[in-house]
């Protein structure tokens, strides 16, 4: 949600007279032990609900009580609404940027992770309290980032309030220093939330996304008032343009739409809060001084859903644009609840936590391929490429990653396949080989994506005739896989099962399938009518294995003792210097 200077801007008496009936009040509570948290000499606060609050809380868990949901469910929920309601963490602005306490998170290049001396769980945690004249920031944070770290604060809580240290380690272990929610499985889709379209049935805790409409036609409407400002200003048309593009991306940020957590009873709330500026009272309505005073106060609006709508009129700027360009056209009803995130249960989370261990053990198998030595340079002539290996070159390192590998291969699991393919794109150095007298440097990603290809084609391979020449472009049965690859990675389909499709792929293929074409030395092969149907029925007799065993088929864990691609040479001390000899 956009929070610029004419949002800030737009905050009239009504608004005002609410704020003093609902903005949060600090309380001391004793936490520093509990959290990790010390810092003797300042204050340790989170913030208390006020009556009203207290009473939503308390609806929210009669609503729940009704439900089907297990108790655990129901307390991370109720978890969730009162961490909705009790948050200090304020909306960015065009004056005060996006930032998080220092002590507890880092800034990257692709945004906060929790810093290398702190762990998730007290990451979380210090978001919900009150740091008073202690030298750490307001955190100020994007709703959509916030309202995922408001979900993982009600499994945290959750697990604190049990005494379940395996359930904050699950989530330390999940959560890591990673850019959170993005770089979990699936951004944290069925691990710690399922997403669905229909607004039907909310339930407390439920977290939900208003779409807003308008965002594209206002953001283009700021757009081109900016630029004809520019211009009557004397700006050329290049300056205008980047001006006016600077602007529109500056007022139109984050308005696509809006997160909130729906409460019970048609209420909603958004999890941050503002910084507004007000008159100071006391209790009774009464002006502190002789002169009007002012304080910045943290400021929380519980809305009905149909006030809601009508507050994003308010508060967007590419509303409020649209809507001056086109008056009367807009309506609070035009803001519908397009997306409902829900809470999952928490032992998921510990699950997610513990796969996400293993997820490292993985990448850790994987890391040690990478080799120690320099990549040599490699030196082309007419007829061949040879590789320069440095004087410093040590050949006995290609002993540990022929190991590595051999380790790699022998890892047969739906994980490490999927681990894969998340290196796929790896450019660390392993080795260099030869084919032909041409030579290449493989990477850690080239080795990884030929394991993991043989092991999604080896199901139908291993039943192709023995025959020389390559296998025509019109059969090529993975192509399933990536027209599917998306969807497969973000549920992390089981290996077996994707082996399964790709053999049925290749039943459906292979009817064209003539021959094979020329290949090296311009070999090729004929397909007798007995060869083509034994492949049928080998293939088809290895789905009915796929589907009866639910285990899938591995190629077998050979490595060289000169370790190389399957098909070429690799090279050692010896044959580094035989090739260059050769040459003179």
């Amino acid at each position: 949600m956009a929070r610029g200077v004419a949002g800030r801007l737009r905050v009239g008496l009504e608004l005002l007279v609410e704020l003093c009936i609902v903005v949060l009040v600090p309380t001391r509570v004793g936490l520093q032990a509990q959290e990790g948290i010390s810092n003797p000499g300042f204050r340790r606060e989170t913030v208390e609900l006020t009556r009203q609050g207290q009473r939503i809380l308390d609806n929210a868990k009669s609503i729940l009580r009704t439900s089907s949901l297990s108790d655990a469910e129901r307390h991370v929920r109720l978890n969730a609404v009162k961490a909705a309601m009790a948050g200090t963490v304020a909306l960015p602005d065009d004056d005060n940027p996006e930032v998080r306490n220092p002590t507890f998170w880092t800034l990257t290049e692709r945004g906060y992770v929790v810093a290398g001396s702190s762990t998730a769980v007290e990451a979380i945690t210090d978001l919900w309290i009150v740091h008073d004249n202690d030298g750490a920031p307001v955190p100020r944070i994007w709703c959509r980032k916030y309202s995922a770290l408001i979900m993982a604060k009600a499994y945290v809580q959750y697990f604190r309030d049990i005494g379940n240290h395996t359930g904050l380690a699950a989530m330390n272990d999940l959560i890591g220093h990673k850019v959170f929610p993005v770089d979990l499985p699936n951004e944290g889709e069925g691990v710690l939330w399922k997403t669905r379209s229909s607004n039907a049935d909310l339930l407390p805790g439920d977290q939900v996304w208003f779409e807003n409409p308008y965002f594209r036609r206002g953001q283009e409407l700021i757009k081109q008032r900016a630029y004809d400002e520019a211009i009557n200003d004397g700006k050329s048309a290049a300056e205008a343009t980047t001006i006016s593009q600077k602007t529109a991306n500056d007022a139109a940020a984050g308005e696509e739409g809006s997160n909130v957590f729906f409460l019970g009873d048609n209420q909603v709330a958004g999890g941050a809060v503002s910084v507004v500026w007000t008159r100071c009272r006391d209790f009774q309505g009464a002006s502190r001084g002789p002169a009007p005073s002012y304080e910045q106060i943290y400021a929380k609006n519980i809305f009905t859903i149909p006030r809601y709508q009508q507050h994003i009129i308010d508060d967007f700027n590419t509303v409020q644009a649209y809507l001056q360009a086109s008056p009367d056209t807009v309506h609070p009803s035009d803001f519908q609840i397009k997306r409902v995130r829900s809470l999952l249960k928490p032992d998921t989370c510990v699950q997610s936590g513990s796969d996400a261990e293993r997820t490292r053990q993985l990448d850790r198998l994987i890391d040690t391929m990478a080799s120690r030595n320099k990549e040599p340079q490699l030196i082309k002539f007419v007829d061949a490429r040879i590789p320069q290996f440095s004087d410093d070159y040590d050949w006995s390192e290609q002993s540990r990653v022929r190991a590595a590998m051999l380790a790699v291969l022998s890892t047969k699991s739906d994980e490490m396949w999927w681990q894969l393919r998340e290196h796929n794109g790896d450019k660390r150095y392993v080795l260099t080989a030869s084919w032909n007298e041409f030579s290449e440097n493989f990477s850690v990603g080239s080795f990884c994506c030929d394991f993991a290809s043989a092991d999604l084609s080896m199901a139908y391979g291993r039943h192709l005739p023995a025959v020389p020449g390559r296998l025509p472009s019109s059969f090529y049965p993975e192509d399933v896989f990536w027209k599917n690859e998306k969807e497969w990675s973000r549920i992390r389909k089981p290996l077996y099962q994707m082996q399964i499709e790709v053999c049925q792929r290749a039943f459906q293929q292979w009817a064209s399938v003539k021959g094979t074409a020329p290949g090296t030395g311009g070999h090729f092969h004929t397909y007798t009518v007995d060869e083509k149907i034994r492949f049928l029925e080998a293939v088809k007799k290895e789905i009915e294995e796929l589907n009866r065993t639910k285990k899938a088929v591995f190629m077998k864990a050979v490595v060289p003792s000169v370790a190389a691609p399957s098909g070429w040479e690799g090279f050692d001390a010896e044959r580094s210097r035989q090739v260059w000899s050769d040459r003179h």
